[in-house]
Parts: C-alpha cells; sequence; structure tokens
C-alpha cells in the first residue's frame, strides 16, 4: 500500500511537469514555428511557448511515454505486494 501511495505521489509530479495547452496555436510564422498558450502546474498564469511541430510532438510524447512508465511501475508494484 505504501509503495502505491509513493508511485501515486510520482504520477502527480509526471503531470504536474507536463505543460498543458490551454488552446489551440495562437499563430504560425510560415509554417515554421507555432505559438501555444500553456498553464504549467502551480501557477495561474499562461506562457506562450513556440516551437516547430516536430518539438511539439517529441514534447507530447514524452509525456505520454512518462505516465506509461508510471502507470507500468503502479501495476508492476500491485503485482509483487498482490493488491
Amino acid at each position: 500500500m505504501r509503495v502505491a501511495a509513493i508511485l501515486f505521489a510520482g504520477t502527480l509530479a509526471a503531470a504536474c511537469a507536463t505543460p498543458a495547452p490551454d488552446s489551440t496555436p495562437i499563430a504560425s510564422a510560415q509554417g515554421e514555428k507555432i505559438c501555444k498558450r500553456v498553464t504549467l502546474t502551480g501557477t495561474n498564469m499562461p506562457q506562450t511557448q513556440c516551437r516547430t511541430e516536430a518539438e511539439w510532438g517529441a514534447v507530447e510524447k514524452k509525456g505520454r511515454k512518462d505516465v506509461e512508465e508510471i502507470e507500468r511501475a503502479l501495476s508492476e508494484a500491485n503485482a509483487t505486494t498482490g493488491q
């Protein structure tokens, strides 16, 4: 049970580190950069972040990978503790 609580806290920390886009892209300069307003967890002040489409894809892919790793660790911990 304690392991599950620790891993759950890790899940929350990983989710907090990943910016969540508030809206659709604000602007695109000749298809090079896409700017989005994002609000990081722990602040009410949205920020504008500009990245290429490939960079935004990498950010989303990393976020999905982090969540999958945490879910896998949780399921393994529950399997070993018999829960």
